[in-house]
């Protein structure tokens, strides 16, 4: 039992380790502020993919009703 809880406190210590180094960009981003400027864009970017794909659906059930009314 000892070497399995040492051993998933190895493997979990060599996980994180990597997690933890900063990149030079990372910290140039966060200590700009300009990282809240690309969540920002990148949240524009989906928000109107999200929009554009609701009025295909939108769009693309119109045209199937009226299918459906047709035959």
């Amino acid at each position: 039992m000892k070497i399995n809880s040492l051993i998933l406190l190895v493997f979990t210590f060599g996980i994180s380790c990597p997690l933890l180094a900063k990149d030079p960009i990372e910290v140039a981003l966060h200590s700009s502020g300009k990282i809240y400027l690309v969540v920002g864009t990148l949240a524009v970017i989906f928000i109107g993919i999200l929009i554009y794909l609701f009025s295909i659906d939108k769009k693309l059930t119109n045209i199937e009703n009226q299918i459906k009314d047709n035959e």
